[in-house]
């Protein structure tokens, strides 16, 4: 089982009683969610030219 920072988990595998855990580290990597960007909180802007 591989989980967050907060103890979720976010995959796992069984093995049988005579494998290895760590054979299954590359899979369980690749079956973690990719992270979310994060929201914006606040958008700055400028207007590039003014006409006078």
């Amino acid at each position: 089982m591989i989980a967050d920072a907060l103890g979720n988990p976010l995959a796992f595998t069984l093995t049988g009683a005579q494998a290895a855990d760590i054979t299954q580290a590359p899979a369980l990597l690749e079956a973690i969610p990719p992270p979310s960007p994060p929201s914006p909180s606040w958008l700055l802007s400028a207007s590039g030219w003014r006409d006078c």
